[in-house]
């Protein structure tokens, strides 16, 4: 996702900083405040959680854009797709100018590959 606004720039970048503070700050609240000290554990305890925390963050942010980027491979190899819903346009006619399910515009790569039909 590339930022087209100053709004989605700062947006991002929030989000990407609160992927990579966000279990690190939990980890220390649940080492220092919750759990009992328990010498070299507590250390070992925090890497458990940044770790997941980080690895739960990475599959959130690369699972938002990854249906998107498949509806543009569809396109790519000239499967007619809706590249906003993924709706598959192959029973559309080939004058159709919108998606039957949602209503936007077809993309110009699923109108050709519906004229090539």
């Amino acid at each position: 996702m590339i930022p087209r606004t100053w709004k989605q720039g700062f947006q991002l970048l929030f989000n990407v900083l609160l992927a990579m503070a966000g279990p690190a700050v939990l980890a220390y609240i649940i080492t220092t405040h919750i759990m009992p000290s328990m010498g070299k554990w507590n250390s070992r305890v925090a890497t458990v959680i940044i770790l997941g925390g980080y690895t739960i963050a990475i599959t959130l942010m690369l699972r938002r854009d990854m249906p998107r980027s498949l509806r543009q491979k569809l396109l790519e190899i000239g499967v007619p797709v809706c590249i906003a819903r993924g709706y598959d346009l192959r029973g559309s006619t080939a004058n159709a100018e919108r998606c039957p399910e949602c209503g936007k515009g077809i993309d110009p790569r699923a109108a050709s590959a519906l004229s090539l039909r």
